[in-house]
């Protein structure tokens, strides 16, 4: 189940544009499948585009990455989830750079088991630290 999923993951990021933004990105991912997911599916999926993009931003733009913080809420009236995701940088003078991406996703799109996490995101915001992806884990 697991490769199901990567496997719509790489067909959906050939398919998009190199400058695109994280809602396109997941909009296409709900889009392209045709159950309903787990949070933590939501989760994984976000956290593989999130660490293309950083690995993208410090190839194109020579920044490197050192900190990052995911935020997701489910405010009124309770039919999305917010999702932002803000990404430090420092730059070859040792200037701090800030990006930040932001999407939703509808809950209408989660299993039912996943409803006591967006339950959750009712009532308290989530806050993720993101570690550097693997590739540049090695520098």
């Amino acid at each position: 189940m697991r490769r199901d999923k990567s496997n719509i993951l790489s067909s959906i990021w050939n398919t998009l544009t190199k400058k695109v933004q994280l809602q396109d990105y997941l909009d296409a991912f709900f889009d392209a499948i045709t159950k309903k997911i787990t949070f933590q599916e939501y989760l994984d999926a976000t956290s593989d585009y999130v660490d293309e993009q950083i690995l993208e931003i410090r190839r194109k733009e020579r920044l490197k990455f050192v900190a990052g913080n995911c935020f997701l809420n489910c405010p009124e009236p309770f039919e999305k989830i917010v999702i932002k995701v803000e990404l430090y940088f420092k730059d070859s003078e040792d200037k701090w750079i800030q990006k930040v991406l932001n999407g939703t996703a509808k809950t209408a799109l989660f299993e039912p088991n996943s409803m006591q996490d967006i339950e959750s995101l009712k009532k308290q915001e989530m806050k993720i630290a993101i570690n550097p992806p693997a590739d540049q884990k090695t520098e």
